[in-house]
């Protein structure tokens, strides 16, 4: 048995369980909504919800490190940077929903009128 026997199998071992770690993304659906729509609707949604996370979190982005490395100061901001996406995130999908969408999956047949 050669050396390269054991890495090829952990290699090969490793691929596979990394293949079903890939995201298939998320897919929105609304009855009766087009490309178009979906699109207009997606860019006023995203631009709420950045405008909304930015103002919340505005006051927060002052903080500059000391100098150093992960430091106290440097974590708080990029901490507080993590929560603002998140809560861009949260307003954008909640955004969606009020203007009547709903996630579905990627591979549905229904999420083929829009993605």
């Amino acid at each position: 048995m050669s050396t390269k026997s054991p890495i090829i199998l952990i290699m090969t071992i490793l691929l596979i369980s990394l293949t079903g770690c890939i995201s298939m993304g998320t897919a929105w659906n609304r009855q009766g909504a087009n490309a178009d729509q979906f699109a207009a609707d997606k860019a006023a949604c995203r631009s709420y919800a950045h405008r909304e996370a930015g103002n919340t979190y505005l006051w927060r982005s002052g903080l500059d490190s000391a100098g150093g490395v992960n430091n106290n100061a440097e974590y708080k901001a990029l901490m507080q940077r993590h929560d603002a996406r998140q809560d861009a995130r949260n307003k954008f999908e909640r955004c969606l929903m009020h203007r009547g969408y709903r996630k579905v999956a990627p591979k549905s047949s229904v999420a083929k009128d829009v993605k």
